[in-house]
């Protein structure tokens, strides 16, 4: 999932060759989802001027992705698919309450953000709100493919006394340009996030003339980030993460976390984001295989934003990455810090990469692991780093091995 392969098409699968379904069509779809029960869609174009709506104890099922396709029309500037009371429930902890066993599956959603791919020049606002998918709920199935989307991929919560019940959601998730966050995830809690390919992230700052887009969630504190998770009152974001790749975050973290969530990841990528992966002081958890390159990439912002670290991890309350790799590659920036631990308790294994810059003919230039928090086990290798390989300013850290090698 290269940044450089995926921005050379169009985003999304083509769509001419497929029947197009309007009018009466859309309006028989509209109504048998608002039933509830299973809801099989033909092949083809659906174009919406209105979300889908799903109640409880909802299967959505498309012939495939790439061949059910919906499609937001220009101008709705509303959420593709939706869970039932979403604007009553947003925010509020009544997961109870929430729509529940809602199953969407082997399907595209075009939220007709952009007219044409994210790298042309000509390129027109088609709308400037809604998400692919706005979810509050509870046992949720979402395995499908979403793409051009005005605000978010993926925006899921899910909050409140559970009453015995289990509430945790399983999400697949495929996906291409997002005007804001690609990603964010605020619940249902223990959840597990089996699969994510995310994208081109925060475009709307890419469509900006002053630039200066801000997260509605998150205003100064983020420049649109990839994949957020939020665990601050009232949300319940706690993730389980199979594989994720999120990449193309140019104003933010590829991989951001809020208050006291627990994560636990096998196989995070973060590549070609502003920043890598920035863990807050209350979360706790653990990262298996962690690999960040080409960090440092801001495209369409003038000036070029300053690069954030690889890796930045401020909790205090304990965290790990077993096998880290973080690599100086081609369209990195130069200068940024690969690793800054300033939390406490953590344990790391970092291996850290450089290879040649081919506009300045030498290698990438930045420190390697820069260590100001406390009680930490840290364990280095570094190639060809060009800077200090590790800095401790902090208390009672301990550095295991430091190997530098050569070419």
């Amino acid at each position: 999932m290269g940044l450089v392969a995926q921005s050379a098409q169009a985003e999304g699968p083509a769509d001419s060759s497929l029947p197009r379904h309007s009018g009466q069509k859309v309006d028989e779809l509209l109504a048998a989802v608002a039933k509830g029960g299973i809801v099989q869609l033909e092949p083809g174009v659906y174009e919406l001027k209105s979300s889908l709506v799903l109640p409880s104890r909802t299967l959505l099922k498309g012939a495939g992705r790439g061949v059910t396709i919906l499609k937001l029309a220009e101008g709705a500037n509303v959420d593709v698919v939706r869970t039932a009371g979403f604007d009553e429930l947003q925010g509020q902890s009544s997961l109870a309450q929430a729509p529940s066993d809602i199953t969407v599956r082997d399907l595209s959603i075009d939220g007709s953000f952009l007219s044409s791919t994210w790298t042309d020049p000509e390129r027109r606002v088609l709308n400037t709100k809604g998400s692919c998918l706005a979810v509050h709920g509870r046992r949720l199935n979402i395995d499908v493919e979403a793409y051009n989307c005005p605000q978010h991929l993926l925006y899921s919560e899910g909050q409140g006394p559970r009453q015995s019940q289990e509430v945790s959601s399983r999400i697949r998730l495929d996906g291409l340009v997002a005007g804001e966050e690609c990603v964010v995830f605020r619940g249902a809690g223990d959840s597990r996030l089996e699969h994510l390919g995310a994208g081109v992230c925060g475009a709307k700052r890419m469509q900006s003339a002053t630039k200066a887009e801000r997260s509605r969630w998150y205003g100064s504190e983020s420049g649109y980030d990839g994949l957020v998770i939020e665990r601050r009152p009232p949300y319940e974001g706690t993730l389980e993460i199979g594989f994720a790749h999120v990449f193309g975050s140019f104003f933010g973290w590829g991989v951001r976390t809020y208050g006291n969530p627990r994560l636990h990841a096998v196989h995070l990528i973060s590549e070609s984001n502003l920043g890598g992966v920035l863990i807050d002081k209350l979360t706790w958890g653990a990262i298996a295989l962690l690999d960040i390159h080409s960090n440092g990439k801001s495209m369409g912002a003038q000036p070029r934003p300053e690069p954030r670290a690889a890796l930045r991890v401020e909790s205090e309350v304990g965290f790990s990455v077993s096998h880290g790799t973080v690599l100086r590659s081609i369209g990195s920036a130069e200068g940024f810090t690969a690793a800054e631990l300033a939390g406490r308790h953590g344990q790391f294994n970092l291996v850290l990469l450089n290879s040649r810059n081919p506009q300045t003919g030498r290698d990438h230039e930045g420190a390697g692991v820069v260590l100001t928090g406390s009680h930490n086990l840290v364990q280095v290798t570094g190639s060809r780093v060009q800077g200090v390989v590790v800095s401790d300013s902090g208390k009672n850290n301990k550095v295991l091995s430091v190997v530098a090698t050569p070419d």
